[in-house]
């Protein structure tokens, strides 16, 4: 990971959340793995 993500990660994690959310309901759970993965790496670095 690089870039804004590393400098704000608060804001990142609200918008990856909301797009997990979306795509779930959606029913895409397939696409939400990476996104959680990543969601999930913010938090640990936070």
């Amino acid at each position: 990971m690089e870039g804004i993500f590393l400098e704000r990660p608060a804001p990142a994690l609200t918008r990856l959340d909301a797009a997990i959310s979306r795509l779930t309901a959606l029913g895409h759970t397939e696409e939400t793995e990476p996104l959680a993965s990543l969601a999930a790496r913010l938090r640990d670095e936070e």
